[in-house]
């Protein structure tokens, strides 16, 4: 069996479409684990009537507390020898259970990936992360270093850096997620939204096997939505604890230095996310760029960006980091507000 784990949230408008999608697939033997986190919309009317015509819908439903938490308690009860996780808003092609089973069967592997398409109003746009087939077994540290950060090459595509760590477009063997001990979600009113990142951090840490597969059959909804482009209060401080809890996992695993390598790296480039929810702020300028300054001088950020090879960079984010490693906050906030009139179009 599959466990398709599905957190719901005040997603009406999407919702059926998610649930057929998962419903209708070419491999049946599923169960549809649907946690609907508080919803004050249609979200649960609907929940009821799709488990009303199909006993394979499992619903929990409960006081708003996040989608970690959402996760985490359908980890709880999830029976499947496999664990699938969608998004509300999200759908997937119908044969994407059967063809992921079939190739983890063929390959006795503990997970596999693909990738995604992403889906504007009116137009998609297939994102694959490698053109062909992809086996990590012997070099399976390469890909759990991934997860904690590019190094080298991969940092030619910086604004990518957590496109491989994404929770969904995978297919998870529940056996790795539950020993030798269990791993779950970091509630994302701790680390921001994040947790993503570590749970792929602790689960491919743990593997011995993944396979990639040239599939762009998750469709991810992308939403210009007011929460989007809008400041998030107390990011800084919750990035903060998920450094902190990688760094945590880096020292207790005693791994090599191209971790350590790959971790200043995600600090350095997280200055990009943390620069861009300044711009997103309705402070005045003097706020901003007194914010963007104490970025710069934590110690973590100088440490990292220091060591930030800046060569391997596209050159437009070449020059937003050398302006980072000199402390130009003026020229960050205008780099970062010609990047946000970009993103808005």
């Amino acid at each position: 069996m599959i466990s398709i784990i599905i957190p719901v949230y005040n997603v009406e408008k999407y919702l059926p479409k998610c649930l057929d999608s998962v419903l209708q697939q070419t491999y049946s033997d599923t169960e549809v684990i649907c946690v609907n986190d508080g919803s004050t919309d249609r979200s649960i009317d609907i929940l009821e009537h799709y488990a009303l015509a199909d006993s394979r819908v499992k619903i929990i439903s409960r006081e708003n507390r996040g989608i970690s938490v959402s996760r985490n308690e359908a980890l709880d009860v999830a029976k499947g020898e496999w664990v699938m996780f969608v998004d509300s808003d999200d759908w997937t092609d119908e044969g994407t259970c059967e063809k992921a089973l079939a190739i983890a069967k063929e390959q006795q592997a503990d997970t596999i990936m693909w990738g995604y398409t992403r889906e504007y109003e009116g137009r998609s746009l297939a994102k694959l992360y490698f053109d062909s087939f992809k086996v990590w077994e012997s070099d399976i540290k390469e890909l759990h270093r991934r997860m904690v950060g590019p190094i080298k090459q991969e940092l030619r595509s910086p604004d990518t850096m957590d496109a491989w760590g994404t929770i969904w477009g995978k297919l998870y063997k529940r056996e790795c997620i539950e020993q030798p001990s269990p791993i779950r979600f970091v509630d994302t009113r701790v680390i921001g939204s994040a947790e993503d990142v570590l749970f792929n951090i602790d689960y491919m840490g743990r593997i011995q096997k993944a396979v990639y597969l040239p599939d762009s059959s998750y469709h991810y909804r992308k939403i210009n939505s007011s929460y989007t482009f809008r400041h998030k209060e107390g990011l800084a401080e919750k990035w903060n604890h998920l450094y902190n809890e990688i760094s945590k996992r880096l020292q207790e695993s005693h791994l090599p230095t191209e971790y350590i390598e790959a971790f200043h790296n995600r600090v350095s480039l997280g200055l990009i996310g943390l620069g861009l929810n300044e711009v997103f702020s309705s402070e005045p300028y003097l706020v901003k760029r007194k914010n963007i300054k104490r970025l710069l001088q934590r110690p973590l950020f100088r440490e990292s960006i220091t060591q930030l090879e800046v060569k391997w960079l596209p050159t437009h984010w070449r020059v937003f980091f050398i302006c980072a490693k000199y402390k130009f906050p003026d020229a960050i906030l205008l780099l970062l507000s010609i990047i946000k009139r970009i993103i808005q179009r």
